[in-house]
């Protein structure tokens, strides 16, 4: 059987609720109607829902809205998001939404479920890739974790579609995000972080209804001699494997094939101010939530091409700070590349979330960053006018806490990875450029086994920097190490 549900335009509001994170006792009566002045609205036109299968739901859209109001009689509010169809005069593309559930009691999910596991009998593949690199002596030896490349990317994607309860495909043919001011940006990182995140309807478990720890992070296994981290640096320690564990509860995929971020970075929505554009295309972001029933959540996110514009104040022309580079055909430092490598993503982002709060306020974040065949235009700029001066003052926000809620302490282990990117730097008010050319480049930061202290390592390979007289117009972008150099 197959239902089709046509809708012309379809709004809706959502309330967002008031959470209250102190105990049954102290907390207001679950019948008092306790939510925010703010509405997040979206506005649907040519929505067609289907159901071809029992477990499948399939929405495809010609175009969304999403606005977030101060009020219900806000009316002056452009919208925040925008998802539109993509015509290239032959075809059109609309964005479409597909949503499969797979109850655990069914045959299916346990079908699934049974050839997953004889499908990854060892470790389950994450968002990490499990080709790491380690540097350190005989005493120490610290892992660079670096996100995964296509064919593991691909096999975590299966992984993560045998093994979910729920999974969510979006296809968006073009986005656009506009951020419209600091007070605009405030309001919705406080509506969505830490109200609607922190909402419970429940009430607080009672302490023998609390499971055991599943995971320890600072689990320090003293009897390794293979040279590797303990098993707190461990991107697969602590998911559990298929064959002993439930399935995930959760899983997201986002594809976008064009995007625009738009950083309106003044304080209220009148008031003038500079802007940077943010152009993506490719871009792709995966959401595993508690990955394998273990403690962890694992956030993927890439873009092929990025480019990043900036605007000053009553300034008409946008100038280009980070942008794809460009190949170069000769020069003294081009090596040709593999080519498995010239596909690579201009910027990868893989994350691992760990929270323990319902056994003590602890959170662990690795967070591993790859960025590839990039160029970044570096600009002397007077004082309050550098991009980066612009973005706090939009990124500013006074966070407003949910009451009862103690965020837990946070624990960070940062890896970037750099490789063929190109640092053009030029002076103001003399005519010598720079580049700063960096073949591979890596900064780890960890926090070291058995102590406080958290151990900072930086490794080059192939680093040089090529100084020239000729001036190069502001529009150019192709660097030529050979005849500019």
């Amino acid at each position: 059987m197959e239902i089709n549900v046509s809708a012309q335009d379809l709004s809706l509001k959502l309330r967002i609720p008031i959470p209250d994170r102190r105990d049954e006792l102290h907390r207001a009566p679950w019948y008092q109607r306790r939510v925010r002045d703010e509405i997040l609205k979206v506005d649907l036109h040519s929505l067609t829902v289907s159901i071809s299968k029992a477990n499948s739901v399939n929405l495809s859209i010609k175009d969304v809205q999403l606005f977030f109001l101060n009020d219900e009689w806000d009316l002056s509010t452009p919208p925040c998001i925008q998802i539109s169809s993509n015509d290239d005069g032959r075809t059109i593309v609309f964005p479409s939404i597909l949503v499969e559930t797979k109850p655990a009691a069914s045959k299916i999910a346990q079908s699934m479920y049974s050839s997953f596991h004889q499908y990854a009998q060892s470790s389950p593949q994450t968002p990490f890739s499990s080709q790491r690199t380690s540097y350190g002596d005989e005493n120490y030896r610290q892992s660079v974790e670096t996100p995964a490349n296509a064919a593991e990317l691909e096999k975590f994607r299966r992984n993560l579609y045998d093994s979910s309860l729920t999974f969510v495909k979006l296809s968006f043919p073009k986005v656009r995000i506009d951020l419209l001011s600091n007070k605009f940006y405030e309001k919705l990182f406080n509506r969505l972080a830490w109200d609607l995140a922190m909402w419970k309807p429940v009430t607080v478990a009672s302490p023998a209804e609390v499971h055991a720890p599943k995971q320890v992070f600072f689990d320090l296994d003293t009897d390794e001699d293979d040279g590797e981290l303990p098993a707190v640096h461990r991107s697969n320690k602590g998911t559990p494997l298929p064959g002993s564990t439930q399935p995930t509860p959760i899983a997201i995929e986002l594809d976008i094939e064009d995007g625009e971020v738009v950083l309106n970075c003044r304080q209220t929505n009148n008031s003038p101010g500079p802007e940077i554009h943010i152009d993506i295309s490719s871009f792709k972001l995966i959401f595993a939530g508690k990955y394998l029933s273990g403690v962890a959540d694992y956030i993927y996110i890439s873009a092929q091409t990025l480019t990043i514009k900036h605007r000053p104040d009553q300034c008409a022309e946008f100038t280009a700070w980070v942008y794809p580079k460009f190949e170069e055909k000769s020069g003294y430092f081009h090596r040709q590349r593999e080519s498995e490598n010239e596909s690579d993503p201009m910027l990868k982002v893989s994350l691992k979330l760990e929270n323990e709060e319902d056994q003590r306020n602890l959170a662990h974040y690795t967070v591993a960053v790859g960025e590839s065949n990039t160029s970044e235009r570096y600009r002397m700029d007077k004082p309050g006018q550098a991009p980066w001066e612009h973005l706090g003052v939009l990124f500013n926000v006074q966070e407003e806490l949910p009451v009862g809620y103690e965020p837990p302490a946070y624990v960070t282990s940062l890896h970037v990875s750099l490789k063929d990117i190109y640092l053009d730097y030029r002076p103001l008010y003399t005519s010598e450029c720079a580049v700063l050319s960096v073949d591979s480049f890596t900064l780890s930061t960890v926090l070291r086994p058995n102590s406080n202290k958290v151990l900072l390592s930086m490794i080059g390979e192939y680093i040089a920097v090529h100084m020239t007289r000729r001036q190069l117009g502001e529009g150019q972008r192709n660097i030529d190490l050979k005849n500019d150099w």
